[in-house]
């Protein structure tokens, strides 16, 4: 993947599959900056957009440094459960550390970790009753 140039300097891209899970020949985002972090930063943002399952009609994303896959994402089909798998620990680095948007808020609302090693993560869709917990007691 990617549109290697035969040079030494990296660049990024996010692709998608379609909703036959088909490639998109098309990258959604390619940036020759040098920082993986503000690139994983990008990637986590569509991540989050994925996540919401209103924006794209696709399950999965790619995040590839010229022809390297750094990192996979996939929402299941039922879109309760969406996982990262990341390829190196410069990526797994990058994820964490990276700026996060603002959907990232809502994204920890819906969403919890319920399985976490060094390369990958799963999150599952919070359920409406486990929502309703407060953290504060209610005087009756």
């Amino acid at each position: 993947m990617g549109n290697y140039l035969g040079t030494t300097k990296s660049v990024f891209f996010v692709y998608n599959r379609d909703n036959m899970d088909n490639w998109v020949e098309k990258p959604m985002i390619a940036s020759d900056k040098e920082s993986l972090q503000w690139i994983c930063g990008r990637f986590k943002h569509t991540f989050f957009e994925l996540a919401q399952a209103k924006t794209f009609d696709f399950n999965k994303i790619y995040l590839y440094e010229n022809r390297s896959r750094l990192i996979r994402c996939e929402l299941s089909k039922d879109k309760q459960k969406i996982s990262v798998i990341h390829s190196t620990s410069a990526a797994s680095d990058a994820w964490e550390n990276c700026k996060r948007s603002k959907l990232g808020i809502k994204f920890d609302k819906d969403f919890k970790i319920v399985k976490k090693t060094t390369y990958e993560i799963e999150y599952k869709k919070v359920q409406y009753s486990e929502k309703l917990i407060t953290p504060f007691e209610i005087p009756v």
